[in-house]
């Protein structure tokens, strides 16, 4: 899949634009599995593009525990991802492959200008998640903290205008009943379904150096011990973010 990729035009784009390189790849198991975990950056996959071209250099391959909102479409298989859930989660690391996560999601993704590099307790990092926690605890795996630099600075989000939206949308809704009416009863789900609606500056990805720096293997086991708690995983949960 790497060797098609780097045939292609967007290869060269995002190695020309991006700059992405990887550190502490050494880091990083040559043939064994590992819960590879970086901070979510931009809507752009920039912040992806340093580990993916850097593990190919390492002759490996990282399948991307992707939202939901992909399913099971064409554009998810062809960007090397599988659905993020548990099994196919526990299932990979198993079989050794890598399994790369965002637990930050699209609200760290589409997070405010002025919350950049802030790792926040949202989505699968949020104490009563961390699915990918309990994923790598299963499967008797490490986690590798990938600390992603310069992706944050590709998109530039004003604000979360969800509230607002949803704010304005009941208004007309209550008035007109818009969202009974056939063609916008898909765009009010779609707003409800959204976790986040993003006012950003640009739709066109900002030029940046973007780079990866790849941490220590963090045993969960070791810190969650042997009967774990939510409150374990969640113990495990903010050493991952603390190393990032």
């Amino acid at each position: 899949w790497h060797d098609m990729l780097n045939q292609k035009l967007i290869a060269d784009f995002f190695i020309k634009y991006f700059k992405p390189k990887l550190f502490g790849s050494e880091n990083i198991p040559d043939k064994t599995g590992a819960m590879l975990v970086a901070n979510h950056s931009t809507i752009f996959l920039a912040d992806v593009a340093p580990i993916y071209f850097g593990l190919h250099e390492k002759r490996r391959c990282a399948y991307g525990l992707s939202f939901r909102m992909f399913g099971q479409s064409d554009l998810l298989k062809t960007l090397g991802g599988v659905p993020g859930n548990m099994e196919n989660a526990v299932t990979l690391l198993k079989d050794d492959k890598l399994a790369l996560v965002c637990p930050g999601g699209i609200l760290d993704a589409c997070k405010p200008f002025y919350e950049r590099y802030l790792v926040r307790h949202v989505e699968g990092f949020a104490n009563d998640n961390c699915g990918y926690v309990k994923a790598a605890y299963e499967a008797g795996k490490p986690i590798i903290p990938i600390g992603v630099v310069g992706a944050e600075e590709t998109l530039f989000t004003l604000a979360d205008m969800k509230p607002f939206v949803e704010k304005i949308m009941k208004q007309l809704d209550d008035r007109y009943g818009l969202s009974k009416k056939p063609r916008l009863k898909e765009l009010y789900g779609l707003v409800d379904f959204a976790k986040v609606v993003p006012l950003v500056a640009n739709i066109f990805p900002i030029k940046s150096n973007v780079e990866a720096y790849a941490g220590k293997p963090i045993d969960v086991r070791k810190i969650a011990g042997s009967n774990p708690s939510q409150e374990d995983y969640a113990k495990a949960n903010s050493v991952v973010m603390d190393s990032l």
